[in-house]
């Protein structure tokens, strides 16, 4: 039998949101944040923008490298990170050329531009060796390749969840014909708590849209702000 590693069942997922939860609550007296199930959703073929100088037929895509990037408050105090405040409109070419790397620390001064984020706020979907962040899997594919229409990835968001300097983003790496990583949006959920703990995105390819029809959708339910558990 094939094994999907990374892949948690939605029940099972659930079982250990709370857990996580619970444990925070214990330690703390309060809670600050808990984990998020994150379900996405794949068109068969994806980040196809690469093959766009192909035959229509064999626009089959590449891989493409997912990171969920959490940014709370604080991290938002530092100067460097001022891009990546909601409303800001960071895109994936902006995150992807300047995401933190290894060796990177909060007091830093010369970071050259790269933003900065603790490594447990990164997740990160890849085939690289060496990345920054705590490791979520490999790339998708499309459905036709993974044989997976949706798939699942547990994190830990531990920022404020109500708080409106709160957001989580789900970037996709789409590269363009010219093999440059392309401006298109991140999924967005701001802030983390007007959703519920389980959290929705879909990739695909929509030839109406820009960037050769690439997108990264949050297809979320919002619930009522702050009236609900997180």
């Amino acid at each position: 039998m094939r094994t999907v590693k990374n892949a948690w069942t939605f029940g099972r997922g659930l079982f250990r949101a709370k857990l996580v939860c619970l444990a925070a609550l214990a330690a703390s007296g309060s809670l600050a944040g808990c984990a998020r199930l994150l379900t996405i959703t794949q068109d068969d073929y994806i980040n196809t923008a690469v093959h766009m100088n192909r035959p229509a037929a064999s626009r089959t895509g590449d891989p493409l490298e997912i990171n969920i990037v959490c940014v709370t408050a604080a991290d938002l105090k530092l100067d460097c990170n001022d891009r990546l405040a909601p409303g800001e409109g960071i895109t994936s070419d902006v995150w992807f050329q300047d995401r933190p790397i290894s060796g990177d620390k909060a007091d830093m001064d010369d970071r050259a531009g790269r933003f900065y984020l603790p490594k447990s706020q990164i997740f990160v979907m890849t085939y690289d060796k060496q990345f920054y962040g705590t490791k979520a899997g490999t790339p998708l594919r499309g459905a036709a390749t993974d044989k997976e229409k949706t798939l699942e990835r547990e994190f830990e968001f531990s920022g404020g969840l109500h708080n409106d300097q709160s957001v989580i983003y789900v970037f996709g790496k789409f590269i363009g014909p010219d093999g440059r990583v392309m401006a298109v949006p991140p999924a967005e959920l701001h802030p983390p708590g007007a959703y519920t703990r389980d959290l929705f995105v879909r990739i695909g390819v929509d030839s109406s849209r820009e960037f050769y029809g690439q997108y990264i959708d949050n297809e979320t339910p919002r619930k009522l702000h702050g009236k609900e558990e997180d």
